[in-house]
């Protein structure tokens, strides 16, 4: 049986019986996510990720096999967590939804993707209750890295196979025409997701923002894809605009288009509005 939150968190104040709405919480602050985050940053995508074009496109079985698509996402972001080659860092917002819950929970979540692997962010990962370190003696090319997609590679029955490989090809081909001038001084937004009942208080800006800070850092360039939702967060952050591309499957009528941009610290702002079409 999975540990509850206050489990986890043996020294969480009870507060109140009462209900406060999100909007009078304090500000998002984020951390570095742990395994014991694994439960709520599953039911944060799952529930995010319903309002994502091309989440709905690769899996539009996902309500005929409820369990298996939440296992699937539990895999993967197992994976992204346990970062046994120390090319993943997953950050979290939590937040205290309703006085009644004993531990605030995690409502927004960002993956990301260290194209130079161990270390790329210049940061101790000392004390992050990650259980595995990198192994020296398996470097990580950017070229094996390139093609990185989100919640895994595999079909499952509740996805498209063909519009899952669809996917994937346009978005490698993407990397390699567009990102592949950074080669590993980059990090790649691979996912960021938040609870719909969380959104416009902050969440996601604070993640990305994080990842601004520490690309200015190292003078780093951070990579990203989105939809129409990231489209406000990513321009109003200074990312510019590099592409837009389309994924579909020959024979079909749905497809779905995702941009392409880039910051890169110094050039903030661009035109990010204009390649989008909006």
């Amino acid at each position: 049986m999975a540990p509850t939150h206050a489990a986890r968190n043996p020294t969480a104040m009870p507060m109140p019986n009462k209900i406060i709405p999100p909007s009078k919480a304090s500000p998002p602050v984020p951390r570095t996510a742990s395994l014991g985050d694994l439960d709520d940053i599953v039911d944060c995508v799952l529930a995010a990720m319903e309002t994502d074009p091309t989440w709905r496109y690769r899996y539009p079985h996902r309500h005929q096999y409820p369990e298996e698509i939440k296992l699937h996402v539990r895999k993967t972001y197992s994976r992204y967590l346990e970062n046994k080659h120390g090319n993943w860092k997953v950050m979290v917002v939590s937040m205290m939804g309703t006085t009644s819950e004993q531990w605030p929970r995690t409502v927004s979540v960002a993956v990301w993707r260290l194209y130079g692997g161990p270390g790329t962010l210049g940061l101790d990962t000392k004390g992050t209750k990650e259980p595995h370190q990198p192994n020296p003696a398996q470097p990580q090319h950017y070229s094996q890295i390139q093609t990185s997609h989100p919640h895994g590679a595999e079909t499952t029955p509740s996805s498209s196979p063909a519009r899952v490989s669809a996917f994937h090809h346009v978005r490698s081909a993407a990397s390699s025409q567009h990102f592949t001038r950074f080669r590993s001084k980059q990090i790649h937004l691979l996912v960021i997701a938040t609870t719909p009942g969380f959104r416009c208080l902050g969440c996601a800006s604070a993640l990305v923002k994080w990842g601004m800070e520490m690309a200015r850092a190292q003078d780093f360039a951070i990579t990203a894809f989105c939809g129409d939702e990231g489209y406000k967060l990513y321009s109003g952050l200074g990312f510019v605009g590099m592409d837009v591309v389309e994924v579909g499957v020959k024979g079909e009528g749905e497809r779905v288009e995702m941009g392409v941009c880039v910051f890169v610290p110094g050039g903030e702002g661009g035109s990010f509005g204009v390649l989008l079409g909006d």
